[in-house]
């Protein structure tokens, strides 16, 4: 018998598995979903307890180890009652471990999907999952996709989704989306080399907006994105505003203008970044605009807004008046008008301003021009 004869090819065994799971017969296992159904109308999914365990272990225990379910039907079918999984979700895993096609539908789906392949420890098709979820990547959906990512390690995930952070910056901090990112989001986005944004003062305004948004249901938000402050690169800012913002101590906010136009090696304030290159990729004409809009503000409360000379100006930090006896105190209606806005907004996104504010912040002055 020549060498040929003795290789004899196997039957495929994988589709005639896959057959078994379309089949009603035989099967030793019924998962059920309380007041839900799928497509077909069925409130119950079929399988058999060997494959299962075959791919994943929790399975395994679940059926074969010392704390196996119990509960059986009549014709002595285990039942496990499935309450925190959909039942499509639940069936597209039965069918990927029984070898068909993973098909997703959304990028909702797949995190769902994701979950239940994490519950189960389904290890096998996390890697196809991983290459499978990177094509709904875009701006809605990449914090989303971010922390589905994160919770299961799903590196070709995780980095498309900060490609998008990172080129996109300026339309994550200005979603509805960023103020329902977790905190260890938020810092991952603020800790990235390059940013699509026109200052690192829109990091600053992003996150006092992300904090103030989140402190009524979690007071410890501010010590659980203080890495993300850490990471600002408040030496690139003036001092107007390192002087204003809230994300520093009275003390961080002295230091760190005693360091802005000083040549020399800063070296202070533990763990901030000392950096001074600017990371910001190209403006575009959108955030030129709000960054205009918001110099408007700026420049003009330093010139006249609080009644103080510009050197009294950057020094402020509690709301005593200037002593500068070479400045005239003197707070016009249209100055008073800006001591308002920015007492009612504290320079926040420009989105969250209300249309009548903005109109006559542009009409307070001829020319923006002049002030940008």
């Amino acid at each position: 018998m020549s060498k040929a004869d003795k290789s004899i090819r196997t039957p495929d065994i994988q589709s005639k598995i896959a057959a078994r799971l379309l089949d009603d017969q035989h099967y030793d296992v019924v998962f059920r979903f309380p007041g839900e159904k799928d497509e077909e109308g069925n409130a119950s999914l079929f399988a058999h307890k060997f494959v299962l365990a075959t791919m994943s272990d929790v399975f395994e225990k679940m059926f074969f180890g010392a704390l196996a379910e119990k509960n059986k039907d009549e014709e002595g079918r285990t039942i496990v009652k499935i309450e925190d999984i959909k039942i499509a979700v639940f069936k597209l895993l039965l069918r990927s471990i029984y070898g068909y096609e993973i098909i997703i539908p959304d990028y909702q789906f797949g995190i769902e999907f994701v979950y239940a392949l994490d519950k189960y420890n389904c290890l096998d098709m996390i890697s196809i999952v991983d290459k499978i979820m990177i094509e709904f990547v875009y701006t809605k959906t990449a914090i989303k996709l971010y922390e589905c990512a994160a919770m299961v390690n799903l590196n070709l995930l995780k980095k498309k989704c900060c490609e998008i952070f990172s080129s996109h910056t300026d339309e994550i901090l200005f979603s509805d989306e960023f103020f329902l990112a977790a905190p260890d989001t938020v810092v991952q986005i603020y800790q990235l080399e390059k940013l699509k944004i026109g200052s690192e003062n829109h990091l600053v305004n992003a996150l006092q907006s992300y904090i103030k948004h989140k402190m009524e249901n979690d007071p410890e938000i501010e010590k659980k994105v203080r890495d993300a402050v850490y990471a600002i690169r408040f030496l690139t800012l003036d001092k107007f505003d390192i002087t204003h913002t809230t994300l520093l101590s009275h003390e961080e906010r002295k230091a760190f203008l005693a360091e802005i136009g000083s040549s020399k090696k800063a070296c202070f304030i533990g763990e901030f970044s000392l950096n001074r290159e600017n990371r910001c990729l190209l403006r575009s004409p959108k955030q030129q605009k709000t960054s205009k809009c918001l110099n408007i503000i700026k420049k003009m409360l330093i010139s006249n807004g609080y009644g103080k000379c510009e050197a009294c100006f950057l020094s402020y930090y509690d709301d005593d008046f200037c002593t500068c006896q070479s400045f005239v105190a003197s707070v016009t209606a249209k100055s008073q008008f800006l001591i308002n806005l920015y007492s009612k907004y504290k320079h926040a996104r420009i989105d969250e301003y209300d249309e009548n504010d903005l109109a006559e912040l542009l009409d307070t002055v001829e020319d923006i021009e002049e002030f940008s």
